[in-house]
């Protein structure tokens, strides 16, 4: 089921058990509590099954992700979605604690 972020389809939501590609392309993480679904962080990733298997012991999470190839246009739509949703920039994430021990 893709789930639209900005303008853009994004596969998933997959959990780290779940085969992702090896290829480069966008990705946001989303965060599920009781006030439900959030993205809690959204970057590029020149192999987002490296990316996947880095949050494969954050809970409450799932990965969804757009293929991308041109790393020119990876940077260009990340840029337009990190304004829309109001990030500063790339680096500004909203992780909770358990997530960032995870991601890093």
């Amino acid at each position: 089921m893709p789930i639209l972020i900005g303008r853009h389809e994004f596969k998933g939501p997959v959990t780290a058990s779940q085969v992702v590609p090896q290829i480069p392309g966008l990705y946001a993480v989303l965060y599920q509590d009781n006030l439900g679904l959030s993205i809690v962080q959204m970057a590029e990733s020149v192999d987002l099954s490296k990316t996947a298997a880095a949050l494969k012991n954050a809970k409450n999470t799932s990965l969804v992700f757009f293929p991308c190839r041109d790393p020119i246009q990876r940077k260009t739509i990340l840029k337009d979605l990190m304004q829309e949703y109001e990030y500063e920039d790339e680096t500004e994430t909203a992780l909770p604690e358990q997530l960032k021990a995870a991601a890093s």
